[in-house]
C-alpha cells in the first residue's frame, strides 16, 4: 500500500464517520441568563483556557468565550495522527491568507502562493494559472475550535532556551520571569507520563499530559534508523561506533531537562508531545473539560466556569473610571451563531447572529491569538490613532504597538528520495476503509501508528550566526513524508515512500517587521496580515538556515548508505539553498503583535503583568505578548505564560487591587 503520512491524514476529514462517532458527553455549562462575571476571557487556546480554568478553580466566576465549536468528541481531534487533516477541516479551522513579502513579485515566486480563479476555485502556485485569477497569498490556518491551536497542532512540547525568559527579565525588570521561576510553572502544569516520577524539572500532577512517541516505531524502520545514527555521528552527538540500540536510548533523552546548557550542544532526540498515556491529544480543551466535569460532579450547582461556544467577540466595552483618568474595561460584546467570522469557510454574510453584551466586575482578558487579539483591540479603540481614525473608530487609547512587531520562526524544507522505499509504520493501515486496523489499535489498545504526534525525530544545531551560545536551528523530520509549509490541500499531499525530509527552523530570527492591520471596521472581516519576511536581518537568517541545509547534505552524501544514493527534490537540482530558502520559506508560529515591555517602552503593548497600557481592567494573555519568539514552538511557552498570568491576577486579588 502506498500513501504518505500527510496524505493519509488529509483524506480522513472527508470520512464522516470520524467526525462525531464515539462522542463523549462532556458537561458544557452555557448559561445564557447571567450577564455579569468577575472575569471574561476571550479565546480558549493555550493562553485563555488554562487561565479561565485556573481562576474558576480559585473560586472566581469566569465566562470563557470561544468563537468556534466544541469538537472534543471527534476522533479527528483526539487522534494525534490526524493533526494535518484537522487543521484543514472547515468546521475546525479558520482560513487566513497572509503576505510574506513587501515585494509582490517576490511573494508570488513561492510555489505555495495561492490564487482564487475566476470560477471561484483555489489555485496553488504559478504554473498553469488561469487568466484573471485573484492573488490571495500564503495559506495560514488558525484554529476555530475549543482549545485553540493546541487542538490542531502537531503537539510539539519543547521547552525554550532559558535565555528567552531572561530576555523578558532584562526587558521588563520582572523577576517573575527568571528561568528558575518559569520552570516552576512548567512543573505545575505538566503531567509527565514518560519519565520516572520525581525526575528533576518535571511535573507529574498537572493538567497537560506530555509523552514521547513510541520508540518501537523507529526501531522497526531500518532506513530511518540508519539516517538518525549517521546524523548523530556527523553532529558530534555520538561516537562513530554507536550501535542501533544506543541510538534508540539516546533518542529518548530528556530535551526538556532543567540543564541551562541543554541548547548549547548539538543533539538528536524524540520530540516531547502533549499526548496522554492513552495516546489521545491532551490540550487546553481537555483541561476545560476537567474543570467542567468537576463542577458537575460537585452537585453544588455552583458553576464558577461558564463556557459559551459559537460566541464571536466583536468589541471590548469601556467606561469612565472614577478612580483614575484611565478608562476601564467593563465588558464584551459578542455575536452568537455558527461561523460568524469570514475566515471560517462556512461563513455566510447574510447570517448575522445575535448580539449579546456581558459584563466583568474585575477584568476582561483577551486571548484571541496573534491575528485576532490586535484586531479586537483596534475595533475596541485601542491602537494606532491614524489607523483607527481612518475607519472612524473612536480612540480609547492611542497605542501604536498594537498589531506591530509581528515575527515568526522561519522554516524551510530540504528533502531527498532514496534508492528504495523506507519502511512505514502505516503499511497495514487502511485509512479509507471500514475496519481500519490502525484506528482500532489506537482506539482499543492505545497503541500503534495513529497515536504518534509531531515528527519522528528532532535535532538542534548552532549556526555561526547564533546571537548567543544556544542553538539557533531546530530540525524536525522523518521518512516517507514531508512538511514544506501550508497551502490548500497540503494535508492530502502524497510523497513517494522513499522520501526523507527535514524542516529546518530558524530560531532567534531578526525580523520584527510583520504587521496586522484592519481591513475595515467590520469585526467579521479578516485583517490584512503581512509578515514582510527578511526585511530585517534577512541575510544572516538565510545564511544560518543554509548552514543547516549543508549539514543535512553532509549526512545524505555519506557513502555506502543502504538506502542511498539520495537525489535532492528540495532544493531542486541546481538550485542554491539560499534561493530555495528565500522563495519557499514558511512559518506557522507567529507572536508579538501585542508585545510585552517596560512601562516607558513605546514599542510595548502590555506590561509584564499582561496589562494593556493606558486602560484598566484589561489584559492580553496569548502568544501576541511575546517580545520575541520563544524557542522553536511557542505553544508550551504560551501555556506557561497562562500560569504566570494566573499568579499575577490572583496576587492582585489578594492585595485588594
Amino acid at each position: 500500500m502506498k500513501f504518505s503520512l500527510a496524505y493519509c491524514a488529509g483524506i480522513l476529514p472527508f470520512l464522516s464517520t470520524l467526525t462525531g462517532t464515539h462522542a463523549v458527553p462532556y458537561p458544557i455549562h452555557q448559561d445564557q441568563d447571567h450577564a455579569e462575571y468577575e472575569y471574561i476571557v476571550v479565546g480558549s487556546g493555550p493562553g485563555g483556557a488554562p487561565l479561565a480554568a485556573n481562576l474558576a478553580r480559585a473560586g472566581h466566576t469566569v465566562l470563557l468565550l470561544e468563537a468556534g465549536e466544541d469538537h472534543g468528541h471527534s476522533d479527528l481531534q483526539r487522534v494525534p495522527f490526524f493533526a494535518d487533516a484537522n487543521s484543514e477541516h472547515p468546521a475546525m479551522s479558520w482560513e487566513f491568507y497572509v503576505s510574506h513579502s513587501l515585494n509582490s513579485t517576490q511573494a508570488q515566486l513561492d510555489s505555495k502562493f495561492t490564487w482564487r480563479t475566476p470560477n471561484g476555485s483555489l489555485h496553488v502556485g504559478h504554473q498553469d494559472l488561469p487568466s484573471g485569477s485573484e492573488p490571495l497569498g500564503i495559506f495560514y490556518p488558525r484554529t476555530g475550535t475549543l482549545g485553540g491551536c493546541s487542538n490542531h497542532n502537531a503537539m510539539n512540547m519543547v521547552y525554550p532556551p532559558d535565555a528567552d525568559w531572561e530576555f523578558i527579565v532584562d526587558l521588563t525588570g520582572d523577576e517573575g520571569f527568571r528561568a528558575e521561576r518559569m520552570r516552576e510553572l512548567f512543573v505545575r502544569l505538566e503531567r509527565n507520563e514518560f519519565f520516572p516520577e520525581g525526575t528533576a524539572g518535571h511535573g507529574f500532577e498537572g493538567y497537560l499530559a506530555i509523552v514521547l512517541n513510541d520508540i518501537d516505531l523507529v526501531a522497526n524502520q531500518t532506513g530511518l534508523l540508519e539516517l538518525i545514527r549517521l546524523t548523530m555521528i556527523e553532529a558530534g552527538d555520538a561516537s562513530s561506533d554507536v550501535t542501533n540500540e544506543e541510538v534508540l536510548d539516546l533518542l529518548q533523552r530528556d530535551q526538556n531537562r532543567p540543564d541551562p546548557d541543554r541548547y548549547q550542544q548539538h543533539s538528536v532526540f524524540q520530540i516531547p508531545v502533549h499526548i496522554d498515556a492513552q495516546r489521545r491529544r491532551s490540550s487546553a480543551q481537555t483541561y476545560i473539560y476537567d474543570v467542567l466535569t468537576e463542577q458537575e460532579a460537585s452537585g453544588s450547582g455552583n458553576h464558577t466556569l461558564t463556557l459559551r461556544t459559537n460566541a464571536f467577540a466583536t468589541r471590548v466595552l469601556f467606561e469612565d473610571n472614577t478612580k483614575s483618568a484611565q478608562p476601564r474595561a467593563t465588558g464584551v460584546e459578542y455575536l452568537s451563531g455558527v461561523a460568524m467570522y469570514s475566515a471560517d469557510r462556512r461563513y455566510n454574510a447574510s447570517e448575522s447572529g445575535t448580539l449579546h453584551t456581558v459584563h466583568a466586575s474585575r477584568e476582561v482578558i483577551v486571548a484571541g491569538g496573534v491575528f485576532n487579539t490586535p484586531q479586537l483591540l483596534k475595533l475596541s479603540g485601542i491602537g494606532p490613532r491614524a489607523e483607527l481614525e481612518r475607519f472612524d473608530i473612536p480612540v480609547v487609547v492611542d497605542l501604536s504597538a498594537v498589531g506591530e512587531n509581528m515575527q515568526d520562526n522561519y522554516e524551510a524544507a530540504i528533502a531527498v528520495e532514496g534508492s528504495r522505499p523506507f519502511e512505514s509504520p502505516f503499511e497495514d493501515c487502511t485509512p479509507f476503509e471500514d475496519g481500519d486496523p490502525c484506528l482500532a489499535d489506537w482506539r482499543y489498545n492505545a497503541s500503534g501508528a495513529y497515536g504518534q504526534g509531531a515528527a519522528t525525530v528532532g535535532m538542534i544545531m548552532r549556526s555561526s550566526f547564533s546571537s548567543n551560545e544556544d542553538a539557533d536551528l531546530f530540525f524536525f523530520g522523518g521518512a516517507g513524508g514531508l512538511f514544506r509549509g501550508h497551502y490548500p490541500g497540503f494535508s492530502r499531499e502524497e510523497y513517494p515512500p522513499n522520501t526523507f525530509g527535514w524542516s529546518v527552523v530558524k530560531m532567534q530570527t531578526r525580523n520584527r517587521a510583520g504587521t496586522v492591520r484592519l481591513r475595515s471596521k467590520d469585526p467579521r472581516d479578516v485583517p490584512e496580515i503581512a509578515f514582510n519576511h527578511f526585511e530585517q536581518g534577512g541575510r544572516q537568517d538565510i545564511e544560518a538556515m543554509a548552514e543547516g541545509f549543508e549539514f543535512a547534505r553532509s549526512v545524505f552524501e555519506l557513502p555506502g548508505q543502504e538506502y542511498g544514493p539520495f537525489e535532492y527534490t528540495i532544493p531542486a537540482p541546481g538550485e542554491t539553498a539560499q534561493r530555495s530558502i528565500r522563495e519557499e520559506v514558511y512559518s506557522h508560529h507567529a507572536v508579538g503583535t501585542c508585545a510585552m515591555g517596560a512601562d516607558d517602552d513605546a514599542n510595548a503593548c502590555v506590561n509584564s503583568g499582561f496589562q494593556v497600557r493606558g486602560v484598566e481592567g484589561l489584559r492580553v494573555v496569548d502568544g501576541s505578548v511575546f517580545p520575541r519568539v520563544p524557542g522553536a514552538f511557542p505553544v508550551l511557552p504560551t501555556f506557561m505564560m497562562s500560569e504566570k498570568a494566573t499568579d499575577d491576577i490572583l496576587a492582585a486579588v489578594a492585595e485588594g487591587l
